[in-house]
């Protein structure tokens, strides 16, 4: 009885270590205001798709939203992190197959686009 409760206790903690790992790893790979993807896994996913469709021309735009610090200090960051997710929102929409978007920093976009 005591070796099937350990197991039990022992499957019941490698499990909710699984969930925990997984929400670890989803918090660096999704940005948390945006759920768009990370700077990180940017990288990976424009590596990935660079190597697969060799030849192919893509481009790559970084911008960031101007007069955005305004926003947060008028208006609260709450209201700015609505208005980033808004962006974020338009530029996802716009993006085809094999393009990515994600949010690099504060107001900074990075978008991969073929």
């Amino acid at each position: 009885m005591r070796a099937m409760l350990q197991r039990l206790v022992t499957k019941k903690e490698g499990l909710f270590g699984w969930k925990r790992r997984r929400e670890e790893e989803e918090a660096v790979l999704l940005d948390d205001v945006t759920k768009l993807p990370s700077k990180e896994q940017h990288k990976l996913d424009a590596t990935r798709i660079l190597q697969n469709r060799k030849g192919a021309k893509y481009a790559y735009v970084s911008c960031d939203v101007a007069g955005f610090k305004y926003i947060n200090e008028t208006y609260g960051y709450a209201y700015g992190n609505v208005v980033l997710r808004y962006i974020a929102t338009v530029f996802a929409s716009c993006l085809g197959k094999e393009e990515l978007v994600s949010r690099t920093t504060g107001d900074h976009f990075c978008l991969l686009l073929h």
